[in-house]
């Protein structure tokens, strides 16, 4: 918008701008496939990076080679299993996998909205 205009800006002024909030920046990771609001000590466990990988693929976007085998893995073992990803803020560890409900657990979560 400003180049449009004449006039120059920096990566580093684009960056603080998104930071401190005067500039919304649309990502496509808004939730990335997690249903919950984690606890930042959550975030980085297994279950939510290989849900937001999941999310990735989904969105027909790509992955790293590396986390292809990882997420056919995962997925392989829910279906497996038939269970779902579930989500506790209250315990340490966060996830659990869960038995899939038929025909309410329809992706690899269980439904928060679901009692």
């Amino acid at each position: 918008m400003y180049r449009e205009r004449g006039v120059d800006v920096t990566q580093s002024a684009i960056s603080q701008a998104i930071s401190t909030g005067r500039i919304k920046v649309d990502t496509g990771r808004a939730s990335g496939g997690i249903p919950w609001l984690l606890k930042p000590e959550h975030r980085h466990r297994h279950a939510a990076r290989m849900l937001r990988t999941q999310a990735r693929l989904d969105a027909g976007l790509t992955i790293g080679r590396s986390l292809v085998t990882q997420v056919e893995t995962w997925r392989a073992g829910l279906e497996l299993e038939d269970t779902v990803v579930h989500y506790d803020a209250e315990t340490e560890e966060g996830f659990w996998r869960v038995p899939r409900r038929t025909g309410v657990d329809l992706w690899w979560v269980r439904d928060p909205t679901v009692g």
